[in-house]
């Protein structure tokens, strides 16, 4: 029986080990190969999430742009002094 994966999941997966990388290594560092690495994935296997480098790239900026607004629109903003 083939296995079954969730592309979904997959993406953010690569994703967030993209972010990890960058985190800890710099820009520089966050290579196919090491996101790969990082992710437990074969450098192949992510041809199948991400065509292109600057793909995966833009992929995990706007992901870590939506959990920070997300996070933004939780915050309860103070009460202004001039309102009531």
């Amino acid at each position: 029986m083939p296995k079954i994966v969730d592309h979904d999941k997959q993406r953010v997966l690569v994703a967030e080990a993209a972010w990890r990388i960058i985190r800890k290594d710099g820009m520089e560092q966050a290579s196919v190969r090491n996101i790969a690495e990082e992710a437990g994935v074969s450098v192949g296997s992510m041809r199948h999430y991400f065509s292109t480098q600057s793909e995966l790239l833009l992929y995990a900026m706007n992901l870590v742009s939506e959990r920070v607004s997300h996070r933004v629109q939780k915050c309860p903003l103070p009460a202004l002094p001039w309102t009531i």
